[in-house]
């Protein structure tokens, strides 16, 4: 990414999430004062506080009044998974997996999904649309953004031989490090609906995710949603085995990641 086009803030913010990413700022850990990230990267206050503000609506950090910004413990955002692309996630099943490119363009970055990208507002970056089958049925629909110095036709290229966004973006040299990703309960739009083969009104699962390069950088931010009536989410819990008197007597069973998994329909 060429940073020099980048406001200082985004700057800032890819910097801070780092460190809080990489562990070293602790969850709970109080981090520098905005007066000391001011002296340390050599910025204005204004660009610490927006940098600030960002983290605390990504819920990386949070602000305790007279006492100052503290990191966010993991908990309370999400628990921690193996992260693993739409393509690989479907795979899994160990069923055959069709991904088409139904189509991508280069399209200027709205305030949001500059905020989200490390862009300026106005900057371009790249739509892929694209549905996954399972079975020669469409099961997926997924809708990612892209920097457009990272999602160029060379990477469109490869996600088109690949099926697959993350494989493509390795095969760049792009290191795709971390991830994070909310799933609700929806009923599917009527343009989605089309694409999956549903009637509109239909239920569905929607996931948004944004994932990041080891840098700290944001590669991708997503939308994808699934047919409800053809895959269920699944999370494999394991408990602690503790003695009569309380006390650990071995370290908790191995869980498979979360994920999803064929429906029983």
């Amino acid at each position: 990414m060429d940073w020099g086009a980048v406001p200082r803030h985004y700057r800032l913010r890819a910097v801070l999430v780092e460190k809080i990413a990489s562990g070293q700022w602790a969850p709970h850990q109080p981090i520098p004062s905005e007066r000391a990230l001011e002296e340390m990267f050599k910025v204005s206050r204004t660009t610490v506080r927006r940098a600030l503000d960002d983290l605390v609506r990504q819920g990386l950090v949070y602000r305790e009044h007279g006492r100052g910004t503290f990191v966010a413990p993991v908990h309370d955002v999400a628990p921690q998974a193996k992260l693993l692309g739409f393509a690989e996630e479907l795979e899994r099943t160990g069923r055959p997996v069709f991904a088409r490119a139904l189509e991508w363009e280069v399209m200027p970055a709205g305030a949001d999904m500059a905020g989200a990208l490390f862009l300026s507002e106005g900057d371009p970056l790249v739509r892929v649309r694209r549905v996954f089958e399972l079975d020669h049925a469409p099961v997926l629909f997924v809708e990612s953004f892209l920097p457009r110095d990272l999602g160029g036709p060379d990477l469109v290229q490869r996600l088109i031989e690949t099926g697959s966004l993350y494989r493509a973006a390795e095969l760049g040299g792009i290191i795709i490090a971390r991830g994070e990703q909310r799933l609700r309960a929806v009923l599917i739009d009527e343009q989605t609906a089309e694409r999956l083969g549903v009637p509109a009104g239909s239920p569905g699962l929607e996931l948004t995710r944004t994932t990041y390069s080891l840098e700290g950088s944001p590669v991708e931010v997503s939308r994808a949603v699934y047919r409800g009536d053809r895959y269920e989410y699944v999370i494999d819990l394991a408990r602690e085995i503790r003695s009569p008197g309380g006390e650990p007597q071995r370290k908790e069973a191995q869980a498979p990641s979360p994920g999803l998994r064929p429906g029983a329909r």
